[in-house]
């Protein structure tokens, strides 16, 4: 839904453009979690777990869905 409503409030203008707002909330996302892990005292290791899809981890789709939404909502706006 917050996808939606930024992309009908702020129009994605290229397919370049999406992938930079993606590739720009991807590294903003990131660097808050493992910024904040550090600072919370958390080995890397506690950090990297939360990635590891065979131990049954599923954050790992949630940093790839921001990355890749901001491109799959201007290809859905643009075909409508």
């Amino acid at each position: 839904g917050y996808f939606w409503f930024l992309t009908k409030t702020w129009p994605i203008q290229s397919a370049n453009q999406a992938w930079i707002i993606g590739t720009m909330w991807f590294m903003m996302t990131e660097v808050f979690e493992f910024g904040m892990g550090l600072i919370g005292g958390k080995p890397w290791g506690t950090l990297f777990y939360a990635y590891n899809v065979f131990a049954d981890q599923v954050w790992i789709f949630i940093p790839l869905w921001v990355l890749v939404g901001p491109y799959i909502f201007y290809r859905y706006f643009q075909i409508k």
